[in-house]
């Protein structure tokens, strides 16, 4: 199958994947994993030794039909290598390429690294299939059809979509690389967009949940999708589970890049609890939700917004019933009262994690609220079981942890609720 890119397309026509008489000698791929295929042969495993001659392939292929002066090219690729003859070096690794390439059993070259002036340029004739070609011509022809066409092109979308294996040449470390990676993640993302359109003016709401979830292995942090996901969901009457995905992928989202919920994932999120409420009057439905964190031992480690929700609710009960709440804080310091090393900070706090969750109630609430501190709530207990506590837990984290580098400190602050704040 040989791709033709076409400006042709007048009265809406799509461009056609033409199919040659003759089957395609080379097949590569480039989307997810580089691969050659001669027929079956697979030759880009063959040469595996000659890594300089596949990365000048890979930077060829990319910038097929461009010309390329031999040095221009070579401090592209190896900028700290110098070359007393840089243009006997590229043509031997031209000669490489070819030999690579067996086309001297072709009475037609498919694939051609042709000099002109001093210059190269490698170039795609007939006989060759490149996966990155059919991809975009896919895409191009379902974006020209889609109006007059949805079904089809729906189908068309779902070809390209299912080409797209990850990124274009993703073993490629180069600069070079990245505008070509991008424009082809665009355009896989665009696809997806698109198709996620057509499938939802179809009702087909369930097709767009499965291509959500495939399209999420390769883009996990893409905002538009996870909102197409839920909202699919919702359509399908599914709401706890959009409840329970937009509760993962916030936090995700959170501790992975630093991202607060958008105010589209705000107003979704307010969709879900609209849809889930009918559901959470069913008893079965709160108890499976409950059962989350019940095999849970050890303290409740929280998320310092979490841990003020929390504590708000033991300090208003203790306001009812006139009793005081402590609040501990666990602080590592150096022996001379400094913030620590990073790397010695952060075993420090590994270590204490380990101590409050198994060590400590399971009514207890625990949050890492920086870099140096954990604040804990101990609800119902009172200032002498807490200093009890505190001294049971640093104890605890003295013997796990032997270092003199880290010192664990610990105050207990009371709240009154009969005192003004």
């Amino acid at each position: 199958m040989v791709i033709r890119h076409s400006t042709g397309r007048e009265n809406g026509e799509r461009v056609a994947v033409e199919m040659s008489k003759v089957s395609p000698v080379y097949k590569i791929y480039t989307l997810g994993k580089f691969t050659v295929l001669h027929n079956t042969d697979m030759i880009s495993e063959k040469n595996r030794n000659s890594r300089r001659i596949w990365e000048l392939f890979k930077y060829l292929l990319t910038n097929r039909k461009k010309r390329f002066l031999p040095e221009d090219v070579l401090e592209t690729l190896w900028p700290d290598r110098e070359y007393a003859d840089s243009k006997t070096i590229f043509r031997y690794y031209v000669h490489n390429i070819r030999q690579a390439l067996a086309q001297n059993q072709l009475p037609e070259k498919a694939i051609d690294l042709v000099s002109s002036q001093g210059c190269y340029y490698l170039q795609v004739n007939r006989g060759c299939w490149l996966d990155v070609d059919e991809f975009e011509d896919l895409f191009r022809s379902a974006s020209v059809i889609k109006k007059q066409n949805p079904v089809e092109a729906i189908n068309m979308f779902y070809r390209a979509i299912h080409m797209y294996k990850g990124d274009y040449l993703p073993e490629v470390t180069g600069s070079w690389v990245f505008p070509v990676r991008n424009h082809y993640r665009y355009l896989y993302l665009q696809c997806v967009s698109e198709n996620i359109e057509l499938l939802k003016q179809e009702g087909r709401h369930r097709e767009i949940i499965e291509l959500c979830r495939s399209a999420f292995l390769i883009e996990s942090f893409e905002e538009e999708l996870h909102l197409s996901y839920m909202e699919a969901l919702l359509e399908e009457g599914k709401a706890m589970q959009a409840r329970n995905h937009y509760e993962y992928i916030t936090a995700l989202m959170y501790q992975e890049i630093g991202v607060k919920p958008s105010r589209a994932m705000q107003k979704i999120y307010r969709s879900i609890k609209e849809n889930s409420e009918s559901l959470l009057q069913d008893y079965t439905d709160i108890k499976d939700m409950l059962r989350k964190r019940e095999k849970k031992s050890g303290a409740l480690l929280c998320e310092p917004e979490h841990f003020r929700f929390l504590f708000e609710v033991e300090r208003r009960r203790a306001e009812r019933t006139g009793t005081p709440l402590h609040i501990t804080l666990l602080t590592f310091t150096s022996p001379d009262y400094r913030v620590p090393g990073t790397e010695i900070l952060e075993e420090a706090m590994s270590r204490l994690k380990q101590v409050v969750l198994t060590g400590l109630r399971k009514d207890d609430v625990i949050s890492h609220w920086n870099e140096v501190q954990f604040a804990w709530l101990m609800p119902g207990m009172n200032f002498e079981q807490v200093e009890t506590a505190l001294e049971r837990v640093k104890n605890r984290f003295n013997q796990f942890y032997l270092e003199d580098s880290v010192v664990l400190q610990g105050s207990v602050h009371s709240f009154l609720p009969w005192e003004d704040e």
